[in-house]
């Protein structure tokens, strides 16, 4: 079973010039799966690329 999850909090600054920056908080994710035995867990990989799990 591989689980992934994402946690970003909303964040928002004010500075002297009037400047406002504000971070948008994503949503968590989560996702588990169950493999069966002909499966080798080991051989699977992912990474992101462009913001997308690949």
């Amino acid at each position: 079973m591989d689980t992934h999850e994402e946690n970003n909090e909303n964040k928002e600054t004010n500075n002297e010039e009037g400047w406002v920056r504000q971070e948008y908080r994503k949503r968590s994710f989560s996702r588990s799966f169950h493999l069966n035995d002909t499966v080798d867990a080991n051989c699977i990989s992912a990474h992101y690329e462009n913001r997308k799990l690949v």
